[in-house]
């Protein structure tokens, strides 16, 4: 069912994206860490699916959600590390990392938020139908 599908979607990648911005309270370890396994699982799955389908079918299969979902999980990352850069910035004697944790998480409310819910209805409803449409 498509519908059950956008909620999986939406709280899977939601908790991804969160995990990439809270991960900058490990002064950016966790976010670097989780970005580069994102990398390599996203090639890893067009290098399988290539292996069987055309170019075209893996375009059809990321991209149409992929445009939505992966600006949402790099800004994620973005704010982890700008987040990670307050805290050494205090550490150090100069910012404040809770009035600049307080705007980046407004932020990712007002970008990410939007951008993981659409690529998890794009997910549920139109990339199935372009992939149909290739295959």
């Amino acid at each position: 069912n498509p519908y059950d599908m956008v909620g999986k979607l939406f709280a899977n990648n939601l908790e991804a994206c969160i995990l990439l911005f809270l991960g900058g309270a490990s002064f950016g370890i966790l976010t670097i860490f989780i970005m580069s396994l994102n990398g390599i699982v996203i090639g890893a799955i067009m290098e399988i699916i290539s292996k069987d389908h055309s170019a075209l079918f893996v375009a059809a299969a990321l991209v149409p959600h992929g445009i939505f979902e992966i600006p949402a999980f790099i800004i994620s990352g973005a704010l982890g590390i700008l987040l990670a850069q307050s805290l050494i910035a205090e550490w150090y004697g100069s910012g404040d990392t809770a009035v600049a944790a307080q705007a980046y998480a407004k932020l990712f409310l007002v970008i990410v938020l939007p951008l993981v819910a659409t690529a998890a209805v794009v997910e549920s409803f139109i990339t199935p139908v372009v992939i149909h449409l290739v295959a």
